[in-house]
């Protein structure tokens, strides 16, 4: 993913900035501090896998679309969250 478009598509949204690209959500940081730091959408693949690390729950109201959630921001490598 190109660093520039994403950033093109990055708007606050109450407490959450979201992030967009082509119009798509892609991920969901917090603004203020609360029970997740962070939601990111991935593939079923991936979701099934990060859901069983701790720290990584499915994303509330998003989980059916396979979204995640780091309840802390250091329960992935960052890393390990570009390559979703």
């Amino acid at each position: 993913m190109h660093e520039a478009a994403a950033r093109h598509g990055n708007r606050a949204m109450g407490a959450d900035l979201v992030f967009k690209i082509g119009g798509k959500m892609f991920a969901v940081a917090a603004l203020e501090p609360g029970p997740v730091s962070m939601s990111f959408k991935c593939s079923p693949e991936d979701f099934a896998e990060l859901t069983e690390r701790p720290g990584v729950i499915p994303a509330p109201y998003l989980a059916r679309a396979q979204w995640v959630a780091l309840e802390t921001q250091d329960a992935l490598p960052a890393t390990e969250i570009r390559n979703c």
